[in-house]
């Protein structure tokens, strides 16, 4: 599938009673999660919602978006980094390997004619 020209297998679209509507998806190339909005029934250009740290080797997923009864978008996913490299011992040799992952489910909304999105770390497991 390709939403924007964009190659994504994860979409959620929510449209609300006056037919605007907000789109997030999974940006296979670049790894980000990222949105568009549509108003007058026209899609804006999409736009970073949030970008992992690919630096830490941080991955994001599984976006869904719900339009509130106000026009507020709340979107959810999920973000995961590796913990630190270290040595383990596996059937008796040691071998590298990586410590327990740091993983969080994410929120953020995006009030109506507002220009960027206010996030918040929702959990976190390790």
């Amino acid at each position: 599938m390709t939403l924007f020209n964009l190659p994504t297998n994860s979409a959620s679209v929510a449209v609300g009673g006056t037919g605007d509507a907000v789109a997030v998806w999974l940006n296979e190339g670049t790894g980000a999660v990222q949105y568009s909005r549509r108003t007058g029934g026209v899609w804006a250009a999409g736009k970073a919602l949030y970008t992992p740290a690919a630096a830490k080797g941080e991955l994001a997923g599984d976006p869904q978006v719900v339009l509130q009864p106000d026009g507020t978008a709340v979107a959810l996913f999920w973000s995961t980094t590796p913990g630190p490299l270290q040595y383990c011992n596996s059937g008796g040799r040691i071998v590298r390997c990586y410590g327990p992952n740091k993983s969080y489910a994410k929120a953020a909304t995006l009030a109506p004619g507002a220009a960027a999105w206010v996030r918040v770390n929702v959990s976190v497991s390790s």
